[in-house]
């Protein structure tokens, strides 16, 4: 049980204003420097820490704060830390971590071998024939930063620069160059590390997701047949544009032809009449300047160029895409049609989450971004019946590069299926790139390469969240590639089981992942979870067909603004536990925790409990469930402090409390560290509100600060946040008194004064004979300065102090005993 502060409910905020951001960053910042003591970090390894993203959620009002640790300007591998900021400037939520006693652990910034080196052993590496790295650009700084171009193997600029890499069992970091190379043939991203004195490889990731829908992973489930009625599609409302466009195609919340009404073999499309929505595609999908009118009449605007090769679906002057489509052939006869469907989806999807908050601050694909902020010129590249058999691929670059998604036919239903109309999978890919553009900031899209990452499940469960419709249930068997396999389209699937909260037909757990590949095992258990969670709220809160209201209060509508929301406040690389902890963030900043128990319930059941424990997200071995359901957190509503001569009196109220067996009350000044000044008891478990006050006696001048160490009875702790007090001087002076009395050979004390004035500190004997002068000159008002008495050179006896200032005269009396 943790001491949990609570945030404030907000309502739709205007984008914050860059003075904003810049206050939210500066918040973050002090945080870091105010609790280093906490995070168990030394000054130096916080001296150099660089800003990789900032924007804030307009729903929620956070700001969201990615910070990088750096030593001597090179970034320090895996180092990250996520600070998320509300609008009343309070940091509510931090994670991720950096490395600790970074100055001990560099061994040198000088590389041995150069930036294209790096890039040529790579190339080897991968066996791509090389051809020729030259520099493009040379961005400088310490970490020697450039890009590269090598037009032979890369279809983008090759970002190249040094990094420190934490290498496994060895204290000491590697200089490492770092390079992201994404293939020319649009199959593989690379990102790599080699180290910058040897040329070893030490890190080689692909971060295009191939998708692997394989059909030796499919499982046929035989499930009861179920009533497919007709259904109402929600859409926004038709754009004033002067023209309108038409789609033939499959609409939410159809999945794709063996989910439609009529299903296979019959074409059960349906034409979608202006579609777009006016707040995510304010000039239609066909435009990409930003005035009325569409820029051409080709499957391609601002979100999503969809195309077969050169080959675009073309709709005319009045925008009209209705081709003919025979599912009784292979999709190869029909490819304008596969061009419309899947413009259609990607854009829809595009539109849907640029309400949940992937809009251009947050790095969504857009050419042009309306002056929104984030970096254009990164709409969607889809390739539709993209070389390939049963998969497709997503590949997702930083912020301003356009990403790659590859959608495959598959030849193993007859006639070929084509997962241009498996929305399902599609949505599937499009989620590959929202994740790796908000885990960890739209600049860093590297966070997801650990073992415990659940890419692959938040995937699964954007692809069948918005296929959800009137009459479906939890207990259903939900299945992801059904129609892509030729699978039964009630709970054919290609993962280990279906999506159910029935435990008969999915009953994996989060220690499952233990047995499960990497990455999709790995995601199937998380899609597993947040769906058993999805239909939680739907059961307690109802369903509204329409995905696109992102105020709505429904369950859906909720749980897609939490999921979306929660990756914003994840770390790079997380695991589970994270990212449930992210979503508990999420829905406290923006709903004020009504969803509390709903979320911890189904959390716990799926083995995702308060005693669930993470283990390391390098690995999905070392992780264990936890059933125990969340218990109601000590609930910190207030805490402050007020100065009343040298004396300081504390007050802090709680809302709820549990197993809280008090606070320990901690103080430091800027010359001191933490130390206990005394112990409150708590009132064990009540969610009644209670008031709590501690007195603070005897504090020298200056700058106190405080926080609370909240204790439960089992020696689980959490600190509050921090509070500072200003202590200044009553009266004309404040003089502490001298100790140690009697001393030898050194006694101290402290003098404040209460108007700059010049003031002399002299000692005497008891013949009236000055033996010493420890001060004269002018002291600064309301600042405490200690003075020292050193009785070397004295015999021993009793002494004087004499203070005497232009507002005051004090004399103490000392003894020297030898």
């Amino acid at each position: 049980m943790k001491l949990r502060h609570l945030p404030v409910l907000f309502a739709l905020l205007l984008p914050v204003a860059a003075f904003a951001q810049n206050a939210a960053i500066q918040t973050a910042l002090d945080y870091l420097s105010e609790n280093a003591s906490v995070l168990l970090l030394l000054e130096a390894d916080i001296s150099d820490v660089a800003v990789v993203d900032a924007y804030a959620s307009r729903r929620s009002g956070t700001t969201h704060v990615y910070l990088r640790q750096q030593h001597d300007g090179i970034g320090v591998v895996d180092a990250n830390l996520t600070l998320n900021v509300n609008d009343t400037g309070n940091v509510f939520h931090v994670a991720g971590s950096f490395e600790q006693n970074i100055a001990e652990r560099v061994q040198t910034s000088s590389p041995v071998i150069t930036s294209i080196d790096a890039a040529e052993i790579i190339a080897r590496e991968l066996g791509l024939s090389s051809g020729i790295f030259t520099v493009v650009e040379s961005e400088g700084g310490a970490d020697q930063a450039v890009i590269l171009s090598n037009e032979t193997i890369a279809r983008l600029p090759i970002p190249v620069r040094l990094v420190h890499r934490p290498q496994p069992d060895v204290i000491e970091f590697s200089l490492a160059w770092e390079i992201s190379l994404y293939e020319r043939d649009d199959e593989h991203y690379w990102y790599a590390n080699v180290d910058a004195l040897t040329g070893q490889v030490l890190f080689l990731h692909d971060q295009v997701a191939f998708d692997v829908w394989a059909p030796e992973s499919a499982a046929v489930v035989e499930s009861p047949q179920l009533d497919v009625q007709p259904h109402s599609s929600f859409a926004p409302p038709m754009a004033p544009y002067g023209f309108t466009s038409r789609y033939d195609v499959f609409v939410l919340p159809d999945e794709s032809p063996i989910h439609s009404t009529p299903p296979l073999p019959s074409d059960g499309r349906t034409q979608d009449e202006d579609p777009e929505d006016l707040t995510a595609s304010p000039f239609g999908w066909h435009d990409t300047n930003g005035s009325p009118g569409a820029e051409d009449n080709l499957s391609r605007g601002n979100n999503v160029d969809a195309h077969k090769g050169g080959i675009r679906a073309d709709g005319g002057g009045a925008l009209d895409f209705s081709f003919v489509a025979n599912f009784a052939n292979s999709p190869v006869t029909f490819v304008d049609a596969a061009i419309t469907n899947n413009f259609y989806l990607t854009n829809v999807l595009h539109d849907i989450l640029y309400l949940y908050g992937f809009d251009e601050p947050a790095g969504n694909f857009q050419v042009n971004n309306y002056g929104n902020g984030g970096a254009g010129n990164d709409e969607v590249d889809a390739l539709v019946q993209a070389s390939g058999n049963c998969n497709a691929t997503m590949g997702t670059p930083s912020d301003g590069s356009s990403p790659t998604m590859s959608m495959f036919l598959c030849t193993i239903p007859d006639p070929d299926s084509d997962s241009d109309f498996d929305t399902g999978v599609l949505f599937h890919e499009f989620a590959h790139g929202l994740s790796n553009r908000l885990v960890g900031g739209p600049n860093n899209v590297s966070c997801l390469n650990n073992s415990e990452q659940m890419g692959e499940g938040w995937s699964d469960w954007y692809g069948i969240l918005p296929t959800i419709e009137a009459g479906d249930a939890g207990t259903d068997s939900r299945g992801i590639g059904s129609y892509l396999f030729g699978l039964p389209a009630n709970g054919g699937t290609i993962r280990p089981a279906p999506y159910s909260t029935n435990f008969a037909v999915n009953g994996f757990t989060y220690q499952d992942t233990r047995t499960q590949v990497v990455p999709h095992g790995v995601g199937f258990v998380w899609a597993t979870i947040i769906w058993e969670v999805t239909w939680e709220l739907i059961d307690a809160f109802g369903w509204d067909p329409d995905v696109y209201n992102a105020s709505g209060t429904a369950g859906n509508q909720v749980m897609l603004q939490l999921v979306t929301e929660g990756m914003k406040l994840m770390p790079c690389s997380p695991g589970f536990v994270d990212a449930k902890d992210a979503i508990f963030a999420a829905e406290a900043s923006i709903y004020g925790n009504i969803h509390f128990t709903e979320l911890c319930d189904a959390f716990a059941r799926r083995g995702l409990g308060d005693n669930a424990t993470q283990g390391s997200t390098g690995t999905n071995a070392d992780n264990t469930d936890g059933f125990i359901p969340c218990v109601i957190p000590v609930e910190l509503d207030s805490f402050g402090g007020t100065a009343n001569g040298d004396n300081v009196t504390l007050a802090w109220s709680t809302s709820s409390e549990t197993n809280n067996a008090g606070f320990e009350v901690q103080h430091w000044t800027e010359d001191t560290l933490p130390e206990s000044l005394g112990f409150v008891e708590g009132h064990g478990t009540t969610t009644e509100v209670q008031s709590y006050s501690f007195r603070a006696t005897g504090l020298g001048v200056g700058n106190h600060t405080f926080r609370l160490k909240q204790i439960d009875f089992d020696g689980a702790f959490e600190y509050s946040e921090q509070v500072e007090v200003v202590v200044g001087v009553v009266g004309t002076h404040v003089l502490s008194e001298i100790y140690p009395n009697p001393f030898n050979p050194q006694a101290q004390f402290t003098l404040a004064v209460g108007s700059q004035q010049n003031v002399s500190i002299t000692v005497y004997d008891v013949v009236g004979r000055q033996v010493a002068t420890l001060h004269d000159g002018i002291l600064e008002a309301n600042e405490s300065y200690q003075f020292a008495i050193d009785g070397t050179g004295l015999a021993s006896g009793a002494y004087f102090v004499r203070i005497t200032g232009e507002t005051f005269t004090n004399t103490r009396r000392i003894t020297l005993l030898k």
